[in-house]
């Protein structure tokens, strides 16, 4: 019985294991190049924007504008992003706060960080609505499922294309 378990965890590990070690390496490696990169771009970011125009194969007013545009919709996505997530903070800790939930203020400040994620917020507010539900508070459940999946999770299917939009011009579309 062990030997079969361990051939089973072996054959696992010799599946799974160069994926497992790919994956960690390279998240390592992204991890590196930004916290390098992040300070070098805030320092020298005009020198290498200049020396990135030079490089491409356009005329360099062109270059100059394709980078601008590309750093507008950058800041747009990210502009979105981050009010997204304000906004559905502020949504959840309303609802918290409604239904008297407590440490709602800690909720909202973790549901802000989870908006980051794609269906982040769904893991703050569905273990409420849970909790609500395993102390008796049918309804007080039932409204934290309506609210957290049908305004709080949607607003983010709204805004974030919304906001994001204001900062991307796409030309001869």
């Amino acid at each position: 019985l062990a030997v079969t378990a361990l051939q089973r965890v072996a054959a696992f590990l010799a599946a799974t294991g160069p994926a497992l070690v790919g994956g960690a390496l390279g998240f390592a490696f992204s991890f590196i190049v930004m916290i390098v990169g992040i300070p070098v771009l805030f320092a020298h970011g005009e020198a290498m924007t200049e020396a990135l125009a030079s490089a491409l194969p356009f005329p360099i007013d062109d270059a100059r504008r394709i980078l601008y545009d590309i750093g507008e919709m950058t800041r747009g996505v990210f502009l979105s992003v981050g009010l997204t997530a304000a906004v559905q903070a502020a949504l959840g800790l309303i609802g918290f706060l409604v239904l008297g939930v407590p440490h709602a203020g800690t909720l909202s400040a973790l549901m802000f960080f989870l908006a980051l994620v794609p269906g982040g917020v769904g893991l703050v507010w569905a273990p409420v609505a849970i909790w609500l539900g395993l102390g008796g508070n049918t309804w007080s459940a039932v409204f934290m499922v309506v609210w957290g999946g049908g305004v709080v999770g949607t607003s983010d299917n709204v805004l974030r294309p919304l906001l994001a939009g204001r900062g991307v011009k796409l030309d001869g579309i």
